[in-house]
């Protein structure tokens, strides 16, 4: 049988965030070393852009689902239940009638978050393929929230099903076993950025390019929502006159956003940017902030930051490895408006002072071939 996997995720291009840039990274990665790789996807939830419903390449084939879009799939995130009414049912539908026609074809399942592993799930009862379940992040609760069916039985047969399962962490391993998951089948590993993309430009040159003139930078990119320290931003923003603060991304509070923009004139919303153009404004900045508000796992800004030689802040919800802080790349901060001012002076008075192998790190650390430890899985290594 040919190398060939089906990827099942709610979120991926166009749409915004580090679930959807990772699997088109890996996606990329598996089409260039002989794998055909099918994605079963929504178009953008969160966002009214769209995308071809048929994308095709060599080696790859993405089919994009029509769905309720909009803010649901944000709005929805505190009602477990709704959210999973919204989520799975339809791309289950999808995946069933595909693998129907073209199980002879797929080796793997490779479902990217819980919502695309009760699919998966599904898939191998009905069909016995091996599945890979990757959970990129730190879960704010217990995926069995409180009700005891979930806790007792559901989510521990869930996890039980998979052939492997991917963590971004430690926590997120730990939450897992505690879940119910065997130890022995959790993979930890270390992601990637497109070494050919998120590389150093002069500072100066970026700048002038990108229109942004002033003096200091605190570049914030990511979805707009709460959850994600935006307005945190802003009431720092209104205490800090003399640093300019650039907001990259869309979401909730894009909106809410540009009223503050209009208000306060060290605030600049630019929405949404292209991911190839991304590491213009990181060179452009003098550090990136990543004030989130809830548990993540290791985000993808923090590896493109670096890899583009700049510094990173971030609250303490943010798993840093140890290197990274060691190095002098990065450091963490409470969340809380008096400690990110001290966080974003304390930057600013010893730039001189911080790590200038930012990139070199990123180059040995953070290449492609941590993509092999995912293949490996596929391939029940």
């Amino acid at each position: 049988m040919k190398n060939t996997v089906l990827q099942i995720t709610p979120f991926f291009r166009p749409g915004i965030g580090g679930i959807q840039t990772h699997v088109d990274d890996l996606c990329e990665y598996l089409r260039n070393n002989g794998w055909y790789t099918y994605v079963y996807t929504y178009q953008p939830l969160a966002l009214r852009k769209r995308a071809a419903r048929l994308e095709t390449r060599k080696n790859l084939e993405v089919h994009r689902i029509t769905w309720i879009s909009g803010d649901w799939s944000i709005i929805l995130g505190n009602h477990p239940f709704i959210r999973f009414s919204y989520l799975v049912p339809v791309l289950l539908m999808y995946c069933f009638w595909f693998m129907l026609f073209n199980q002879g074809k797929i080796k793997v399942i490779h479902a990217h978050g819980v919502h695309a592993g009760f699919i998966a799930v599904a898939l191998k009862i009905i069909f016995n393929k091996r599945i890979i379940l990757s959970t990129h992040a730190v879960y704010n609760k217990d995926i069995s929230s409180s009700k005891r069916f979930m806790k007792d039985y559901l989510i521990p047969l869930l996890l039980r099903h998979f052939d492997k399962i991917i963590t971004v962490s430690d926590d997120s391993t730990e939450q897992l076993v505690r879940q119910g998951a065997p130890r022995k089948k959790i993979q930890r590993y270390t992601q990637w950025v497109n070494q050919d993309v998120f590389k150093p430009y002069d500072k100066d040159k970026a700048r002038k390019e990108l229109n942004l003139n002033y003096e200091k930078i605190v570049l914030l990119v990511g979805r707009l929502v709460v959850g994600k320290g935006i307005k945190l931003m802003v009431e720092v923003a209104k205490k800090l006159k003399e640093v300019d603060f650039v907001f990259i991304g869309e979401g909730l509070l894009s909106q809410w956003l540009e009223r503050q923009e209009s208000k306060v004139s060290n605030i600049h919303y630019l929405g949404k940017t292209d991911n190839y153009d991304l590491p213009r404004y990181y060179s452009a900045a003098d550090l990136v902030c990543i004030p989130s508000l809830s548990k993540e796992g290791s985000p993808r800004v923090v590896l493109e930051a670096i890899s583009c030689g700049v510094p990173v802040v971030a609250s303490s919800k943010v798993r840093f490895s140890k290197a990274i802080i060691e190095g002098g790349m990065g450091l963490l901060f409470e969340p809380s408006v008096k400690e990110t001012i001290r966080v974003i002076l304390h930057i600013f008075d010893n730039q001189g002072r911080h790590s200038k192998n930012h990139f070199d790190f990123s180059r040995r650390k953070y290449t492609e071939d941590n993509a092999r430890v995912i293949v490996d899985s596929y391939l029940g290594k």
